[in-house]
């Protein structure tokens, strides 16, 4: 009889104690206006947990002058995203490694180029609209950058889809 019990209790306690799964989407992929890619980015978005994701981003865009100005932004954010449902306020915190080259030319031949990198870090505290199935994901925000000598207060729309 103890046997008995004794395995009963091995089959049927796991089952008391366990917890519902917490289901929610992990992947997002999405398209942000300004935010931390400056003009735009493409960010790809991974849910580690139901709280905490990481994101990768990138943009390139010329800025046309006398001189052709070309700059790459990677944004790389950790962010912390709270409540339990699809709504949530996100706070991040990352980097932001930026190359800038300027070139000249000179009736359509390019006569010099110079680049460089730089790192800059960037925060996040706003909204996130992502569902937890597959849907439309919405993000919009504060975005600030900074170095050490300096901060500038910026912003950020995102559109894309979450899965």
């Amino acid at each position: 009889m103890k046997k008995t019990l004794f395995m009963l209790v091995l089959l049927v306690a796991p089952a008391a104690v366990a917890q519902p799964a917490s289901h929610y989407t992990q992947n997002a992929f999405y398209f942000e206006v300004l935010g931390q890619g400056l003009l735009y980015s493409v960010n790809f978005d991974h849910r580690f947990t139901e709280n905490i994701a990481a994101r990768v981003g990138f943009s390139s865009f010329i800025i046309e002058f006398i001189s052709d100005v070309s700059i790459i932004t990677i944004p790389l954010m950790v962010e912390y995203l709270s409540g339990h449902g699809d709504s949530h306020l996100e706070v991040g915190l990352g980097i932001v490694p930026i190359h800038g080259s300027l070139s000249t030319s000179f009736f359509g031949t390019t006569e010099g180029s110079v680049g460089a990198w730089a790192v800059i870090g960037t925060a996040t505290l706003g909204y996130r609209y992502q569902p937890r199935t597959e849907g439309l994901l919405f993000r919009i925000g504060v975005t600030p950058l900074f170095d050490s000598r300096a901060a500038q207060i910026w912003g950020g729309l995102s559109l894309g889809y979450a899965f």
